[in-house]
């Protein structure tokens, strides 16, 4: 089954690897496990977990990605205190492990 809507929450947020959101999620920090099709906003930092898959627009602190989890899409690192980056376009990022 597929989750549709959006999920906010002042706290963490933990999608897990069964689990699929077509919407926008948005907390402190936020992992993933399962697939998101939307955007995510974390107020510190968004970690995507070797199962994890998000298609859509990131913007937080700090971005991680284990190998074998994918992101689609165009992220915004934001430090407090410095400038903003982004990147220039969307890009395609997929970890994986070589046999």
């Amino acid at each position: 089954p597929i989750f549709q809507g959006d999920i906010s929450a002042d706290g963490d947020v933990s999608i897990g690897v069964n689990a699929r959101i077509h919407g926008n999620v948005t907390g402190r920090n936020i992992t993933i496990a399962g697939e998101v099709e939307g955007n995510v906003q974390a107020q510190e930092e968004i970690s995507i977990l070797a199962t994890g898959q998000i298609r859509g627009d990131l913007r937080a602190n700090a971005l991680s990605i284990n190998s074998g989890g994918i992101f689609i899409g165009n992220s915004r690192m934001d430090v407090p205190g410095k400038t903003s980056s982004s990147a220039t376009g969307p890009s395609i990022s997929s970890h994986q492990q070589s046999s």
